[in-house]
Formats: C-alpha cells, sequence, structure tokens
C-alpha cells in the first residue's frame, strides 16, 4: 500500500495563519527522528549551501534541513559574501541535489527547520564546506563528535586561503589572539583587585576594563 508523506514543510516558507501550527506540528516530530539515528535522506532541494528540503523514507516525511556546526555566508550582506554564497549554494547543488544522504537529526530551531549533520559519500557535507573555505564554524561546533575534523578543514582552508581566507594573515591573527588574551588577563587583575580584600578596603577596577 502507498504511505501517506507527511509534509513538514507546508506552511513554513512563507508567511500565513498556520505557520505556528506548522512548527508546532514539525517540534512533535523532532523525537521520532532523534531515536533513528542516522538515517537515509534523499534531497529534493538546495536552497544554499547549508539549507536543504530532505525527504526521509523511513519515517516518509518531508522537511527543511539546515547544517549544524558551520554558517555558510548569506546574500546580501555585501559583494564578496554574495559571491563565496553563490558558489557554496553551486557547490551543494552539483554535489546533493536530487541525491541519496544520510542525515543525523540533533534539534530544531524556532522556525521549523531541523539541524543536524549531512553525509555524502560518507564524507560530513560541513567538513567539506569547510575545507573548501566556504564555511565558518560556528560556537556549536564544539558539540560534534568530530569537532576535531572541522577544525583541521578550516585550518586547511586557512593555509590554503580558499573562499572565506583568501586574505587570512596567519601571523596578524595569532597576534590578535594574543593582544586579547592580554586585555582579558588585565580585565581580570583589575577585577580581582576592586574586591573587598577583608580589612575594609576597597580599590576600583582600571577605567574602561573589559568586564
Amino acid at each position: 500500500p502507498a504511505h501517506r508523506v507527511n509534509d513538514l514543510t507546508q506552511d513554513l516558507e512563507f508567511e500565513s495563519k498556520h505557520k505556528a501550527a506548522a512548527i508546532l506540528k514539525a517540534k512533535g516530530t523532532l523525537p521520532f527522528l532523534q531515536r533513528a539515528g542516522l538515517q537515509k535522506a534523499v534531497i529534493e532541494y538546495v536552497f544554499s549551501g547549508q539549507r536543504f528540503k530532505l525527504f526521509i523514507p523511513k519515517e516518509t516525511c518531508v522537511i527543511f534541513f539546515t547544517l549544524t556546526g558551520v554558517k555558510v555566508p548569506r546574500r546580501g550582506e555585501n559583494a564578496d559574501m554574495d559571491a563565496l554564497s553563490n558558489q557554496a549554494l553551486q557547490y551543494a547543488r552539483q554535489r546533493l541535489h536530487q541525491r541519496d544522504v544520510m542525515v543525523q537529526i540533533d534539534n530544531i530551531d524556532k522556525g521549523g527547520n531541523f539541524l543536524g549533520n549531512l553525509f555524502f559519500e560518507k564524507k560530513d557535507f560541513g567538513v567539506s564546506l569547510a575545507d573548501q573555505g566556504f564555511a565558518s564554524l560556528t560556537q556549536n561546533a564544539g558539540a560534534l563528535s568530530n569537532f576535531r575534523d572541522y577544525v583541521d578543514a578550516e585550518e586547511k582552508a586557512k593555509t590554503n586561503k580558499r573562499g572565506l581566507w583568501k586574505n587570512y594573515d596567519e601571523a596578524a591573527a595569532r597576534r590578535a589572539a594574543e593582544e586579547a588574551a592580554q586585555e582579558e588577563a588585565v580585565s581580570s587583575g583589575s577585577s580581582e583587585s576592586g574586591r573587598d580584600t577583608g580589612d575594609g578596603v576597597v580599590t576600583e577596577g582600571l577605567d574602561g576594563a573589559r568586564r
């Protein structure tokens, strides 16, 4: 018998009176998709380098899916970012459109987009984007089990001056990191000096020190 497809993307793409209900419906499906772990999916459409429309055969559902751990430039920021965004889109479309992939879904955002990792030909696609310089790592990348792969890919892109890192200056970046660490040390020291020493004398911290 034919299975009815549960399209969880309806009413999510544009503003509509049904959007809130559609988001709740998508959120209600999250536990089932999380428990399934790594599972097969088919890319129905590629919206950007990191956002897709997927069909998941096991759950017979269609979802919006966004890669976690990386950020691809959005169009509309500036000319350079527009070009990179378009390159990332073409890179993803050439490899993924209408192709079988594996996905692991971990969460969902407030807009009803499921979040997780996508694997194509046994390779994490987020790592591939980072390697090409099409994406930078986000703070939540640190929670990924293969975080080291992401870091190595981004470092490789910086070394080869690819994409986002075409003007990357390693020495300047190192100096900026050292200066930030020194500022943090000064800030921490001034905070300590401003505490009550126990004899009733309180000294004030340095004016303008970052807290």
